[in-house]
């Protein structure tokens, strides 16, 4: 049985349990009534023809169709917590004067709805592929129906969501961090950086292509503007394949979602915005490195970017409104959710005065794949070539920013840190003058899909976050999973025995627990 987790409202529901949007649409004039009568009403109360009821059967299915207002949708976008109105864009249905969420909803499951959509084989009226996972309707009138859409919220869900194990991914930005550019660069190239380890990339909706028509970044032309930071973007769907031993394809689905920094530090934003990060399986933290007060210091001031105050939406307030967001009251919890700290315009000579030169040599080359003998990437993470770059990045956060660092020490249970330049070039009047050469900003996604289990590592990883709890007998974070062979352990109490299982081992004392 194929389970959905909605990635609007989050619900999860059975796949047989998806509504559609109806392909026939009612537009224009109804050409129904005869010509003497005004409208509906006009009609049934004069017409005494014999064929009245056939005309009014005909009308009603007519009007079943037309264009409306989804009150479930519109709650979603438009209701108390909504987010401003509906940022789902249909380019087509504009043309053609009927949007997408206009569309009559179809329910296969309501008895009303089901007098309209074609009976199968099996009693029922949902269609399946060969894997037996639900795909569509058919009208009684032939259009076939394959918009899906979540069942609560009626938000579209992209052909074949749900039928994979789906991953899903938050992209946090600090104020000034270039969050907006970062996407656009990091999308733009998804496949490419994908095929770097192994696995082939494939846009499951049109959100990406009209997020890069919105946000192009272009040699000599301004850079795009910040997103609304109370707005909700389209989530970015996107399926991963790669080849398992054996031959056998494996696919895979992550979701992109876009949240401004400042949604998590505000109580009613975060109140709307929190559930993305709450279900996130992992999260980016992109942070502007002017946020750092030893780069501040050195920087020039700039009159058009106002004073050096620091922003409300700081790393470390986010972090606080993230960990008391998903720890849910609970203080002695850390939060489990993988956190990839990502210092943006790596590249600018702030950061190399304040950097050691071979760090920021580092930080400004490419992510080297590792290949098999025809040049394919191997699904892997090049932990030989990160490492160094994480364990300079730790360094300087623990000797410039060690408030950050225990902040996620003290709170997270799995984070590193990341830099990158989403241009990899100088900006000069809000334009990029030069080549634009991205940078290692494909090495934090790169990262998580190892943490999601899609790589594996080359090697050690240097990782500043103990990979597992601490002791409960002396508190040391000197531990190693225990051997599958030896974790049923068997104890004898007097006449009879009991076994226990343990996972872990402490390199300090010698508990097992």
């Amino acid at each position: 049985m194929y389970q959905i987790t909605c990635p609007y409202c989050f619900r999860t529901f059975s796949h047989r349990a998806v509504h559609f949007r109806s392909e026939r649409v009612s537009t224009g004039e109804c050409d129904i009534l005869p010509d003497d009568y005004y409208d509906i009403n006009d009609f049934q109360a004069r017409y005494q023809g014999q064929d009245k009821e056939r005309i009014l059967a005909m009308y009603r299915d007519w009007d079943f169709f037309r264009p409306v207002d989804d009150p479930e949708y519109s709650k979603f976008w438009n209701g108390p917590d909504g987010f401003g109105g509906t940022s789902e864009r249909d380019p087509a249905g504009e043309k053609l004067g009927v949007l997408a969420f206009n569309r009559r909803v179809l329910n296969p499951g309501d008895i009303g709805h089901q007098r309209y959509l074609r009976q199968q084989r099996d009693g029922g009226f949902l269609i399946y592929d060969q894997d037996g996972f639900a795909t569509n309707v058919e009208l009684l009138s032939g259009e076939s129906c394959n918009r899906r859409v979540c069942p609560h919220c009626h938000n579209p869900l992209p052909p074949q969501y749900g039928k994979h194990p789906v991953k899903f991914t938050t992209v946090i930005g600090i104020t000034g961090a270039g969050k907006t550019v970062y996407l656009a660069q990091l999308i733009r190239n998804l496949s490419n950086y994908a095929a770097k380890v192994g696995l082939s990339c494939v846009a499951n909706n049109a959100a990406a292509r009209l997020f890069l028509d919105e946000n192009r970044v272009i040699q000599n032309q301004p850079l795009p503007g910040a997103s609304p930071s109370n707005r909700l973007l389209q989530p970015l769907f996107y399926d991963l394949i790669k080849t398992a031993p054996g031959g056998r394809k494996e696919t895979q689905t992550f979701v992109l979602f876009d949240v401004a920094g400042e949604n998590c530090v505000d109580p009613d934003l975060m109140h709307r915005f929190g559930r993305f990060i709450e279900h996130a399986h992992g999260i980016f933290l992109l942070i502007d490195p002017k946020q750092f007060d030893v780069i501040r210091s050195i920087t020039p001031y700039d009159p058009h970017a106002g004073s050096y105050d620091e922003p409300a939406s700081s790393a470390t307030a986010v972090l606080d409104a993230i960990h008391n967001l998903v720890a849910q009251g609970k203080a002695d919890e850390k939060c489990r959710i993988p956190m990839a700290v990502c210092i943006s315009k790596s590249d600018t000579e702030e950061m190399r005065q304040v950097m050691v030169p071979q760090l920021c040599d580092m930080m400004v080359s490419d992510v080297e794949p590792i290949t098999d003998q025809f040049g394919r990437g191997y699904p892997v993470f090049n932990a030989a070539n990160y490492s160094p770059i994480a364990y300079g990045l730790h360094q300087f956060v623990l000797a410039n920013e060690p408030a950050l660092e225990q902040t996620l020490f003290n709170n997270y249970a799995a984070y590193n840190y990341f830099a990158f330049s989403a241009l990899g070039c100088d900006v000069q009047n809000g334009c990029p003058v030069g080549p634009i050469l991205p940078k290692r900003i494909e090495e934090p996604l790169l990262w998580l899909f190892y943490r999601f289990g899609y790589l594996a590592p080359s090697g050690q990883l240097y990782t500043p976050a103990p990979e597992f709890p601490p002791c409960p007998q002396c508190g040391g974070y000197h531990v190693a999973p225990v051997p599958e062979a030896e974790r049923a352990v068997t104890v004898r109490h007097f006449l009879r025995k009991e076994t226990y299982y343990v996972t872990y081992q402490c390199g300090d004392c010698g508990y097992r627990w």
